[in-house]
């Protein structure tokens, strides 16, 4: 994370990830992935973003990493995250809405 907070671009985690998934020469389109990952995505960069202003991400979010790694499975456009924490850092993300409290599942018909 430290790496991130140093040198990246938060504009350009898809291009990074995309580079990191290469198949030979063929490239996974940078733009799906930032669609298909994006809770993912703005849940890195805003972690990112806090590690720069100082934040101790290793005391104060001990479950940045595994939050991080579930937001991937909003891939699937059937999936939904059931979870007691807001995650109030996924603002934009057309995910967000499939990432729902126990409370609001319990209320579901």
């Amino acid at each position: 994370m430290e790496k991130l907070a140093d040198s990246a671009s938060l504009n350009s985690l898809n291009v990074g990830m995309s580079k990191l998934y290469r198949i030979g020469g063929l490239l996974p389109d940078p733009d799906r992935i930032e669609q298909d990952f994006s809770a993912a995505l703005e849940y890195l960069r805003a972690s990112v973003i806090k590690l720069r202003q100082g934040a101790n991400l290793a005391k104060n979010d001990r479950g940045l990493y595994v939050d991080f790694q579930t937001f991937f499975y909003l891939a699937d456009p059937h999936a939904v995250i059931i979870s007691n924490e807001r995650f109030r850092e996924i603002v934009k993300s057309p995910q967000k809405t499939r990432i729902i409290t126990v409370d609001e599942f319990m209320k579901l018909p």
